[in-house]
């Protein structure tokens, strides 16, 4: 009679000898393909995964955040000279034009406070044009 195996064991015998005539006694076949393909079966994945995670959890956003960050920072501190020259034109007419408008801002208010100050820069005006009033 043949003697009963249990099924357990029956079944890891099985995989392993599936295993075994798939890929070989060692894993060096599915290993050097894993290698030579790895950038390929990352690129093609790597996006996706990277949308799924972050909307299943936001844990996306808590990792590359700081890292961002930290490269950022290196960079400005090796690289000042060439971000402040990229930066000024931008920089310098925002400041301009925020100056501009805080004077002219002022300078309506205090037409407002002190309504002699219109009285007497318009009559400048007329004088300077010659128009009778």
């Amino acid at each position: 009679m043949t003697e009963k195996v249990p099924p357990s064991e029956l079944s890891d015998n099985s995989l392993d000898k599936v295993r075994e005539l798939l890929i070989g006694r060692d894993d060096k076949f599915v290993q050097e393909k894993l290698n030579r393909d790895a950038k390929g079966i990352v690129t093609n994945v790597v996006s996706e995964a990277l949308f799924d995670r972050e909307t299943k959890d936001g844990s996306v956003n808590k990792v590359l955040v700081p890292l961002v960050e930290k490269s950022l920072h290196r960079s400005i501190e090796a690289n000042s000279d060439k971000i402040v020259g990229t930066l000024y034109p931008l920089v310098g007419t925002l400041v301009r034009k925020a100056v501009s408008s805080n004077i002219r801002f002022s300078s309506f208010w205090l037409f407002i406070e002190r309504p002699e100050h219109f009285f007497t820069v318009f009559h400048q005006i007329l004088i300077k044009k010659k128009t009778p009033i």
